[in-house]
């Protein structure tokens, strides 16, 4: 059976739009790879997992399987998903590779104090700033607004903690950074509520 018959009418409109094939049947491989990961988890078929639309146009899950909060997140051949059945979870990767290119563009999405506390050395600091952009990424799409709230208003300060007077509900996450072998060329972000302690990690092979 083609992986494309566990996508919706929708989903499947959306890989169409894409103007190059090789994009559209990359997008297609991811979103049937969540639907399997969530049809695993649910006890369901992955054409039969409900994803809907959530607040702020996060994908999420149609009751009674609301419980189970996920997140996806995908750089060039490699995806990753978060699962959670105790609260909003958000997931961002990036390949090592990008952070020299984030230098040029780092007013828009770090924090003054952020900017003031760069390292100095070209290398550090692009590394530094891929921690960044990848931290903002997963703890936004946690919170449910995405790159909507504007990154530059954020600052991630590890002494006080996450916090921040104009998004509430931030406080509630702390992140999370895996250390996998699978994940040597990327950095990876995945923010968490308080409730959550550690995170089990499960391989899944290449969805054809």
């Amino acid at each position: 059976m083609s992986v494309g018959s566990w996508l919706s009418a929708a989903e499947t409109a959306r890989a169409e739009r894409f103007i190059f094939p090789a994009d559209a049947a990359r997008w297609s491989c991811y979103r049937a790879g969540l639907r399997k990961a969530l049809g695993d988890a649910l006890g369901l078929s992955p054409a039969d997992v409900p994803i809907i639309e959530g607040p702020g146009g996060k994908p999420a899950l149609a009751p009674p399987y609301d419980h189970l909060e996920f997140n996806l997140s995908h750089a060039d051949d490699l995806a990753v998903v978060v699962l959670s059945s105790h609260g909003p979870v958000g997931i961002d990767i990036e390949p090592w590779s990008r952070a020299p290119s984030l230098i040029d563009c780092s007013d828009f999405f770090c924090h003054p104090d952020e900017l003031s506390e760069l390292p100095a050395h070209e290398e550090d600091r692009a590394t530094r700033l891929l921690e960044i952009w990848t931290s903002k990424e997963a703890l936004l799409k946690a919170v449910g607004t995405g790159l909507t709230f504007p990154p530059p208003q954020l600052c991630l300060d590890g002494d006080r903690g996450i916090s921040d007077p104009l998004l509430e509900g931030l406080s509630d996450f702390r992140l999370l950074i895996p250390d996998h072998p699978a994940l040597r060329h990327h950095r990876v972000a995945i923010a968490v509520t308080s409730a959550i302690g550690d995170i089990l990690w499960q391989d899944e092979p290449r969805t054809n």
